[in-house]
């Protein structure tokens, strides 16, 4: 028997999740006791290493505030064809400090966000969005 491995469509969803937990400045442990299960079993669903049932997704919505559609994104409809280079935002969102950088920045004066994209640029040899 070979082991199921994660899907494009299970790895977005734990992505989605993530991005909800940390924007709520939830740890895995606090989400997990909402549930009412181990934050072990949330760090797997955030890795899409378990499938999410239907009925767990709907509590896990409520628990975050977002409609189950959410956790689907881009890939409901036409834009589920994206190319796999595209830019995935929910991916970049899940790097660490990434919620906090971006609170931060949209409280910055315009001079100070464009300081602050130059040094970026800087350091990364140019990488634009």
């Amino acid at each position: 028997m070979t082991k199921r491995r994660p899907t494009k469509v299970d790895s977005h969803i734990g992505a989605r999740i993530r991005l909800c937990r940390l924007e709520l400045g939830l740890s895995q442990e606090q989400l997990a006791e909402k549930l009412g299960m181990s934050y072990q079993q949330v760090q797997k669903y955030e890795a899409g290493h378990n499938r999410i049932s239907a009925s767990r997704l709907f509590e896990l919505a409520g628990h975050l505030g977002k409609d189950v559609s959410f956790f689907y994104g881009c890939m409901i409809g036409e834009q589920a064809q994206a190319p796999d280079s595209a830019v995935d935002t929910t991916k970049l969102m899940s790097v660490p400090g990434a919620i906090g950088l971006l609170q931060n920045y949209a409280v910055m004066p315009s001079e100070t966000k464009r300081a602050i994209l130059n040094i970026a640029s800087a350091a990364t040899g140019g990488i634009t969005s």
